[in-house]
């Protein structure tokens, strides 16, 4: 899971992108999304697209988000940020592409390796990114870092995240300096991408640069998972339990948002025909069921988990032959209580008090 604030992220770069006067990343050719798919992971079991474009074109986003999204971008502790690595959110960023490869338990430590991309696609500023890294090193050593890998350079900021810009439309960022440096090398064209699963292959192709947003789940994706630590003669040792799309009856998913006058969202999920789908697609409905009640038990006297359950009470459920599907929408004026209470809940988490080291 990742934490709240990398989840801040990737929903920045979901709103904060304007297609006028962006410079344009390569087009997507009848094939999907060259220009991205060329650094995916060969296990890649799930790919997610956000595409600014035709949400920032969309009416419901310039009359009801982008006023929401530009003052929570003003706040300080972002706009300093932005400014020093030269990027300007409303113009700079295009595209966001999130992929999740297989992920091998251990026993000692859970998992072998966070199998983990986040490809963003746009408009970037080398020399201001690196000069900007740097004076975050000199500041904070131990926090940020820079290592030589595949004749170019990583970012690591902590202990896990890893940034590597691929070309002058593309940065990296990932939790596995394998994954990192594999992408330089996919950069250089010293690798190229060769697909686990023929099907995923396939799927990639229809990748759109025109939806709004899109996902591609395969059986092998791991849909829950479950670490459980035991006490062995004073050492704790760790024991990870995970259940795939696959072994919940279903061998793909299919998600997409559209964004014109209302938000629309469609997941549709594709099983095994007969008695044992049914039997699955039940089970199914009863989670979803059981996560409704959850949203509305967390909502409390958060406004924007408020949102979330009336959203998810709207959500229609139909069954058919071997597939499930999921439809929800909301209009103009819901979009814009639900940006709101999100931006504000993240206004919250930037203005809380940071513990700071004590001087030397």
């Amino acid at each position: 899971m990742l934490s709240r604030l990398a989840f801040l992220a990737l929903l920045l770069a979901l709103l904060s992108v304007s297609p006028l006067s962006a410079a344009p990343v390569p087009k997507a050719t009848a094939e999907g999304l060259s220009s991205v798919e060329k650094y995916f992971i060969d296990d890649a079991n799930l790919v997610v697209v956000i595409n600014a474009a035709p949400i920032r074109q969309s009416p419901v986003y310039t009359k009801n988000v982008k006023g929401e999204l530009q003052r929570l971008l003003d706040h300080d502790a972002l706009a300093t940020r932005f400014k020093a690595f030269g990027l300007k959110p409303m113009t700079d960023l295009e595209r966001l592409v999130w992929v999740m490869g297989d992920a091998s338990p251990r026993g000692d430590q859970g998992f072998e390796e966070p199998r983990i991309q986040v490809l963003w696609q746009g408009k970037f500023d080398e020399k201001k990114m690196k000069a900007a890294f740097a004076d975050l090193a000199k500041e904070d050593p131990n926090t940020f870092k820079t290592i030589d890998a595949a004749g170019s350079t990583l970012y690591l900021i902590g202990r896990g995240m890893y940034f590597a810009m691929l070309d002058p439309g593309t940065i990296l960022m990932c939790p596995s300096e394998k994954i990192a440096t594999e992408g330089l090398e996919r950069a250089s064209g010293k690798t190229k991408v060769k697909f686990k699963s023929k099907d995923m292959a396939a799927a990639v192709k229809s990748l759109s640069a025109t939806r709004p947003v899109e996902a591609i789940g395969l059986e092998p994706f791991v849909v829950s998972r479950t670490v459980m630590a035991e006490n062995i003669n004073g050492k704790a040792n760790f024991t990870t339990k995970t259940m795939t799309l696959g072994e919940v009856g279903f061998r793909k998913f299919t998600f997409t948002i559209e964004a014109k006058d209302e938000v629309t969202g469609k997941l549709v999920m594709e099983g095994r025909e007969g008695k044992a789908f049914a039997e699955d697609a039940a089970k199914i409905r009863d989670g979803f069921d059981k996560v409704r009640q959850e949203i509305e038990k967390f909502a409390g006297n958060e406004p924007f988990f408020q949102k979330m359950a009336q959203l998810a009470r709207g959500v229609t459920v139909k069954t058919g032959k071997d597939s499930l599907t999921f439809e929800g929408r909301t209009d103009g004026e819901g979009a814009k209580e639900v940006a709101g209470a999100f931006f504000d809940m993240i206004r919250k988490e930037l203005d809380r008090p940071r513990l700071k080291a004590p001087p030397k």
